[in-house]
């Protein structure tokens, strides 16, 4: 059982729907519902029924809450008195390309030499991507860009800060470098990133700005 399954079912319960509570999450409702079908099938019960208009938990479903509370509680008192050493287990964690590329060799080396017997699972994706994994369980730690849109559910700790650099060939016009004087139209091409690269919206929103 994973314990993010129950953060999501806490959150129904809360929020009445599944809608309401996707949106606390900030997460898709596709993910909610792909939570709440996954526990099912893992305790071979319905866990929820509609009443009128908000959703609420089965019998089955009262049962069992206090037993998911009590695991959040117990995963909660693991982590904080374990020693790293004697941990075991495999942690997941989702990437940005240019930070597992650039930034985390270090890291990844202390982390292999403090938790030798933990699995580490490194998954390379885009910024976007990486916290709707978490949100949904897929991903234990995610390290990003900040995307925005964390709801309280995240613990979210800033790490540092990143410069964004446009690169261009020195034959190109004096005039075509300038992306800071307001309403220019300009007649050359950007080779860019994918549609939902953080470098593209911050660099869009930049150029819409001015």
């Amino acid at each position: 059982m994973d314990t993010r399954s129950i953060v999501v079912i806490k959150a129904i319960l809360e929020e009445g729907s599944f809608q309401k509570a996707a949106q606390r999450l900030n997460c898709s409702q596709s993910t909610v519902t792909f939570q709440v079908r996954q526990l099912e099938n893992e305790l071979s019960i319905r866990l929820f029924e509609r009443l009128g208009r908000r959703m609420v938990f089965t019998p089955a479903g009262k049962n069992i809450l206090p037993h998911m509370e009590a695991i959040l509680h117990s995963m909660q008192a693991i982590t904080a008195c374990n020693d790293p050493a004697s941990l075991h287990g495999e942690l997941r964690v989702a990437v940005a390309e240019s930070l597992l590329s650039y930034k985390l060799h270090a890291l990844l080396g202390d982390f292999v030499e403090r938790a030798p017997a933990v699995k580490l699972q490194l998954h390379s994706l885009n910024c976007h991507d990486i916290r709707e994994g978490i949100l949904s369980g897929q991903y234990d730690l995610g390290v990003y860009y900040d995307v925005g849109g964390h709801p309280h559910t995240l613990e979210v700790l800033p790490l540092g800060q990143a410069k964004g650099i446009i690169v261009a060939s020195p034959l190109l016009a004096p005039g075509l470098r300038d992306f800071d004087t307001p309403h220019q139209r300009k007649e050359t091409s950007f080779i860019i990133n994918e549609p939902r690269s953080i470098y593209r919206e911050r660099m869009e929103a930049h150029l819409h700005a001015r």
